[in-house]
Order: structure tokens, then sequence, then C-alpha cells
């Protein structure tokens, strides 16, 4: 190309980027009428064009601007130097290295802490129980092993040795224990503090035993029995007996029926707020019907409360605001004293099968009804996304039937 002269730089008045020699530029700026002009070194690294500023037109030569483009240029090509934006990523590279060496020496305890109180805490409804529960299983089951140890030097082995003594009697918890791992190790990852291969990532499955167990589903009370057992129950006179009958004419969880406050009923309707189905952030909640046993029930207890001062804040209540805990109805249901058809005694949570099966053999209603009612959030996006309306008219017709069906003498 044309080499422009000094005289020539001197003219240029239009602002942009202006080529006098190879690889050397003039910056033009124009600010408050005036112009500025600067000298630019323009090159190529990993195909990406950079700049660099070798001084205002104003403090150097044309002449001193060449001779330190071409000798930076000289420089590079010989690889005895690199230019500025170089030698910060070095920089840059050498300081993240030294970073990540500090990290990798933090135990997998203290990741795993720093993760459950920046990550997951934030997210969980309630994240005292949640977070109580993750650091038991890892307490329990992992810290033994890798506890204490610097994360850059746990390896599939350690992983190994903590899965083994329980991944074939205890394998729900051990699929649980590794995927917590795996969560830690790839927070870890994220945060660059160290740079490996995840050792607790689903793989490790490949060095375990093949589990050949079946699911333990909860005992449930064969739907035949179900009307005997709500006749005893009506018998008694507790909170745990009226929120197990509530249980077994909604077919709802049982956290959900503890949990149910007075602000969520309105006439024939509970909206109640699905606890499983619901975050910190959002809250998912599914309009129950209630049959006339169940609003006999929930007026009686209203009617009884007329002469308190302070109307408690939840129906099943244990003191002004607090609800009736899970171990009070377990002891209920206990003394009862049914078992399902393997001899083990039946949980609240397989009220849920006993409904289920009841419909399947009546035949009482679709099956998508029944599956609103246990309020079971379909697999399907697409189908989630159109199936918008809760059948709440059949699900009431459905629900009262079953009601029917328990109040049976």
């Amino acid at each position: 190309m044309k080499q422009f002269s000094a005289r020539q730089v001197e003219a240029i008045n239009k602002p942009g980027m202006h080529r006098v020699d190879d690889n050397l530029y003039v910056k033009a700026d124009q600010k408050n009428g005036k112009v500025y002009k600067s000298y630019r070194l323009r090159y190529m690294v990993d195909g990406k064009r950079l700049d660099r500023s070798l001084g205002s037109t104003s403090k150097i030569t044309l002449k001193q601007a060449r001779e330190k483009a071409q000798e930076l240029m000289a420089s590079m090509v010989a690889g005895e130097g690199v230019p500025a934006e170089q030698l910060q990523k070095a920089r840059q590279e050498k300081k993240a290295s030294s970073r990540r060496a500090t990290n990798a020496a933090m135990t997998f305890s203290d990741v795993a802490d720093e993760f459950i109180s920046r990550v997951k805490v934030p997210g969980w409804k309630s994240p005292l129980k949640s977070s109580q529960t993750w650091k038991n299983r890892l307490v329990t089951h992992a810290y033994g092993v890798i506890g204490s140890k610097a994360l850059a030097d746990i390896s599939k082995a350690d992983i190994q040795r903590i899965l083994s003594p329980i991944w074939l009697e205890k394998h729900e918890t051990a699929m649980r224990v590794r995927m917590y791992i795996e969560e830690v190790f790839e927070y870890a990852i994220d945060c660059d503090y160290i740079n490996v291969a995840n050792p607790a990532n689903p793989r490790i499955q490949r060095l375990l035993p093949k589990y050949t167990g079946t699911v333990q589903h909860q005992a449930a009370l064969h739907h035949a029995q179900a009307p005997v057992l709500y006749r005893q129950l009506q018998s008694r006179n507790n909170e745990s007996a009226r929120a197990l009958q509530m249980v077994m004419m909604t077919a709802q969880r049982q956290i959900d029926v503890r949990s149910a406050r007075w602000s969520d009923f309105d006439g024939n309707v509970w909206h109640a707020p699905i606890a499983k189905l619901s975050s910190k952030q959002t809250e998912y909640r599914l309009e129950i019907p209630l049959p006339a046993q169940l609003r006999e029930l929930i007026t009686a207890k209203k009617t009884a409360l007329f002469n308190y001062s302070d109307m408690p804040l939840y129906v099943f209540s244990s003191g002004t605001n607090k609800h009736i805990s899970e171990a009070a109805m377990r002891k209920e249901l206990s003394l009862h004293g049914f078992e399902d058809h393997e001899g083990k005694a039946i949980t609240m949570h397989g009220f849920r099968t006993t409904f289920k099966d009841w419909c399947r053999v009546t035949n009482a209603e679709d099956d998508e009804v029944s599956e609103i009612q246990l309020s079971h959030a379909s697999r399907s996006q697409v189908r989630s996304a159109y199936a918008r309306d809760k059948l709440l008219p059949r699900r009431a017709k459905l629900m009262q039937r079953y009601a029917d069906f328990l109040a049976t003498s």
C-alpha cells in the first residue's frame, strides 16, 4: 500500500480508522468540534482482530509509530514478545490457575455447605428441613470417606467405597447420596474450583453390583376395609382421627391436610396448596371438592370454635399457630391395627392407593379424573399445556360417591 506522510497524518480530520501503513492506523475521534488522533497497531491473534494504542499523534511522530509497530510485529513473529492483550490473558490464566489450586484444596464438606446455603436453600420451600435432610445423609454415608478430603483428591474409588455398603440394602438412599455428591462436584466445577471429571456421575454405577430389587410401595388399606376404618375413626374424638378422615375423603397427602388453613375453604371447595408441586417461588393450588360428610365435619369444627377469642390458623390445630404433627396422625392410625395384604401396617399415603383401587374396581370415573384428584402432575409437558381444566364438577360427583362408600354403615 502507499504509505502516508507525516503531513497527510496531520491533515486527517474525519473520525474513524485510517490505515497509514502495514498494521498501522490512525484513529480519529471528534469531541466538542476538535479531532483527537492516536496511532493504533492492528493485528490478529487466534483469528481475532485486536488493536493496541501506540500513543497520540501529538506526542509521537509517524516515524516513531512505524518503528514501534515494526518492533512489536517482529517480536511476535519471532516469538520473543507478545502484545499487551496476550500478556493480560496470560496473567489471568495464571491467576485462575492459582485460584483453582487454592480452591481444589477445599474439603468436600466445606464445598457441600457452601453449595447447600448458596444454591439449594434459596429455592427450597422448607429450607431448614431440606438442608438438614441433605446434611444428615451426607454425614451418615459420605463424610466418613470424603468429608475432610480435598476436592482434587477425591476419586471414583472413594465414591465406590461410599455407595457399596448401601447399594443393595438401601438402594434409594444410595441413589440420593450419589446425586447429592454429583451436584456438589458440578457446583465446584462450574465455580472453577476444580477442573476434573465428576467422580460421582451416573457411570459410577458400572462399578457397583446390578440392583435387581423392586420399588417398595407404601402399604395401603384394601378398599373393602376402608368403611370399617372410617367408622372407627368416626367414633374417636380427636384432631388426628378427623384429619385422617379428611385424608380418606379427599385422597390428598397428609401434609396438605395437616396444614389446611381456614382461609383456604370457600363453600364446597378447599383451595388446597399442594406442597409437593409448590416451591418457594411458586405455589400450586388445586380445588378440592368437599363431599357432604366432610362439609359436616368442617362445619362442626368451626362451630365449636365460636367461643374462642382467637381463631386458630389451621383446621387441625395444635395451638393457635401450629397444626397437628405427622407423628400424632401416625399414632392414631396405628391404634386401629389395619394391615395390607402382605401383613404390613398401613400408611397414610396408602389411602391414596385405596382410593385409586376403588376407582378402578368400580369404574367410577375416567382415569384422568382420579389422577387430577390425586394432584398427579402429567409427565407430558404438551399434555399439561393443553389440559388445563381441572374437571371440578366431575371430581365433586366422584368424591361424593367415594365418601358415601366410606360412610356406609
